[in-house]
């Protein structure tokens, strides 16, 4: 999966989507996507061509990095995410109380 977005994404949720199809993840190096893909990507710099190209290669000869795939997708959960909000809301209380 190429996600070759050249205006920054805010997250990229797109990208996960895409691990969780179990593929192989070609993204822009900006905005959200690289904190999305994590290690189970291959980055590019956004409007490179020649950067595309090689990271698309890059990707076809690297199955491995869907290893892990589906833990790393378990903190991306809503409820994974909800805890560690309220983990940190709670704390912040802690600290004014």
């Amino acid at each position: 999966m190429v996600v070759p977005s050249l205006e920054p994404e805010p997250f990229g949720i797109v990208a996960l989507e895409g691990l969780a199809c179990g593929c192989l993840v070609v993204a822009s190096a900006h905005g959200g996507l690289p904190e999305a893909v994590g290690p189970h990507g291959v980055l590019f710099e956004p409007d490179n061509a020649i950067a595309l190209a090689d990271a698309i290669l890059a990707a076809d000869r690297a199955p491995w990095l869907l290893n892990g795939v589906a833990q790393y997708l378990s903190k991306h959960q809503a409820d994974y995410v909800a805890s560690r909000y309220l983990e940190v809301m709670e704390a912040a209380i802690a600290e004014i109380h």
